[in-house]
């Protein structure tokens, strides 16, 4: 039997050394016929085994696990075989099978026996005609092809391969039969009742001295696991390239100093670079704003410092002078050797986009909130205005008289002229606090007393107290501390409030409205409202502060809702309850130490 392409280790040994080593013997250890001859071959074995190879020799062992050098320092354990070939001439067999014990086998092999040595060994091995017809299958391949000699031999190994591979395999084996150079081909080998497994075949061709094909040998090797693994990696790959894409998320692996980096598929895409380029910090930094690139150069920094967690928000500059804003997060992770970062970026530029939206439409909402309490309030102000004309037109008419007489009188003309300008500012303080109230500007924070706006909005409901005859109570604890927010919108909060409160008491039998202001404690200050109404809506008292909600027919349904994001802005809140002796109570509690409102 040719034993130059099996993939096994073959040599022959007499007493004046070696004679003969095969191609694998040659690929292993690196050692060629002329290196291996006389004693050459035995400085392929490790020092401490060369002298047990002297007992296989003279026959006194025919089985030992011995150690093969396959580099300088690097030795592999062999299960080797000894059998005497006749003229003193021994032949050895060796096949790899890593950490292995030593096993001894008292008689030794006759040439006959030669294949009985294969059939040990820990692979499927087979060797085919120049044409292909399989002459030799060892058992550990028939068994698993679950096939006997006499069906595996010739081309009836066929049957044990898949239906749905053979065509193919056929197709190349025939090719590199007509080539003669060495093929592999992956397929599945079983039965429909035992199932089938993936395998890979790998056969070379040996020639004689005339360069013709004397023989193919071979073997398979089951690689169903490893491509089970393989189809699960590539599946969870997509499943997370998938995720990825749905939400613009990229993930960017690094070590502190950016040695190592692994960018996915979608940071590629996120950051508008070539999935060729070579990832890297100076490529990520490239795509950053000119106005971030100095924060976000700080923030990474801070990874040699072995930071747990780096978090920042900075934009990119794609073509056409795109911006896209983006938010970055990184862990570092203690399951490596050494110091790395698993960190994504996900793009936020929609969901900046919309929260402006969100923004806009909450100052519009407001407005027109605002707007809406004019038709309410119009009457106040027609009567508070009123008021301080009427007193100018009576007074200017009585200057006149006091002038237009044969001896005019100076003195009360003079102070007839002064009530005119005290009337006229306070004509002019009205129309300037009705107009901050309605006009859509943004505010800074102030130092302002809750007492002193409450006084300034009542005045604006007067008509209305006065018309509904609504008896007002109001009540005001001393040192009340000042909090700092937008006087405007604590305003309209409270106009909003004592609006709601007066409506809600419209077909009352008994109309009283209770204002308190005191301390609440915990560095806030508690403006509470009562009204002797029907009281929160059965079954709706949860939903009052919901934009679009209203209990009346003419009512928008913002009030409430504009009135509460602005106190929540302020840092303070809302709450609503019903009173045990009917009526509501709301309460607005607003924090004293604020340093700035939004």
């Amino acid at each position: 039997m040719d034993f130059e392409q099996l993939p096994v280790l073959v040599w022959t040994v007499t007493q004046g050394g070696c004679t003969f080593v095969n191609g694998y013997w040659q690929s292993v250890t690196g050692l060629d016929y002329e290196q291996s001859a006389a004693l050459g071959w035995l400085r392929a074995f490790h020092v401490d085994d060369r002298e047990k190879l002297s007992s296989m020799i003279v026959g006194e062992t025919a089985s030992l696990a011995l150690r093969v050098a396959t580099s300088k320092d690097r030795f592999e354990w062999v299960q080797v075989k000894a059998l005497g070939a006749g003229s003193g001439e021994v032949v050895f067999v060796g096949v790899e099978a890593g950490p292995v014990s030593q096993v001894d086998v008292p008689a030794a092999l006759q040439p006959e026996e030669l294949r009985d040595l294969l059939e040990e060994a820990p692979a499927m091995i087979w060797s085919t005609k120049p044409d292909g017809y399989m002459d030799y299958a060892n058992s550990r391949l028939l068994s698993y092809y679950g096939l006997s000699w006499d069906q595996a031999k010739g081309w009836g190994w066929h049957v044990g391969v898949h239906p749905e591979d053979w065509p193919g395999l056929e197709a190349k084996w025939r090719a590199v039969l007509a080539d003669n150079v060495p093929g592999v081909n992956e397929m599945r080998i079983g039965d429909p009742q035992r199932g089938y497994r993936w395998v890979t075949t790998y056969g070379s061709p040996t020639f004689d001295r005339s360069g013709n094909v004397s023989r193919w040998y071979g073997v398979i090797v089951d690689t169903e696991d490893r491509r089970n693994i393989e189809e699960a990696l590539k599946l969870n790959e997509s499943y997370l390239a998938q995720g990825q894409a749905l939400t613009s998320t990229g993930s960017i692996g690094f070590n502190p100093n950016w040695t190592q980096t692994y960018w996915s598929k979608e940071t590629f895409n996120l950051l508008g670079i070539n999935e060729g380029t070579e990832p890297s910090k100076t490529a990520f930094l490239e795509k950053v704003h000119p106005e971030d690139i100095q924060q976000v150069k700080e923030t990474l920094a801070s990874a040699t410092q072995g930071v747990a967690e780096i978090a920042f928000h900075f934009r990119i500059l794609l073509q056409g002078e795109q911006v896209r804003s983006f938010k970055f997060l990184a862990k570092r992770s203690d399951g490596f050797a050494n110091p790395f970062y698993i960190s994504v970026i996900q793009d936020i530029t929609a969901e900046l986009q919309v929260a402006e939206k969100l923004r806009q439409l909450e100052s519009d909402l407001a407005n027109v909130s605002r707007t809406a309490m004019m038709a309410e309030v119009a009457a106040s102000i027609a009567h508070e205005v009123n008021q301080p004309l009427a007193a100018i037109i009576a007074t200017g008419g009585a200057s006149i008289r006091w002038l237009d007489r044969a001896q005019p009188n100076i003195p009360n003309a003079r102070n007839n002229l002064v009530a005119i300008v005290q009337q006229a500012r306070k004509a002019n303080e009205v129309v300037t606090r009705v107009r901050s109230l309605f006009r859509k500007d943004s505010r800074s924070a102030e130092s302002v007393h809750v007492a002193e706006m409450v006084r300034e909005v009542v005045p604006l409901v007067e008509h209305l107290i006065k018309r509904e005859r609504v008896s007002v109570q109001t009540s005001i604890s001393e040192d009340i501390p000042a909090i700092v927010g937008d006087k405007v919108q604590i305003q309209q909060v409270l106009l909003n409030l004592l609006l709601n409160a007066i409506q809600a008491m419209e077909n009352s039998a008994v109309k009283k409205l209770d204002v308190s202001i005191e301390a609440a404690g915990a560095g806030a200050v508690e403006v509470k409202i009562s009204d002797t109404g029907p009281g929160l809506p059965e079954g709706h008292s949860g939903r009052i502060f919901d934009a679009f909600f209203t209990t009346k027919d003419t009512g928008l349904g913002l009030g409430l809702s504009i009135s509460r994001t602005i106190a929540e802005h302020h840092g303070g809140e809302i709450t609503a309850e019903n009173k045990a002796s009917g009526g509501a109570t709301f309460r607005l509690f607003l924090p004293v130490l604020r340093t700035s409102a939004s």
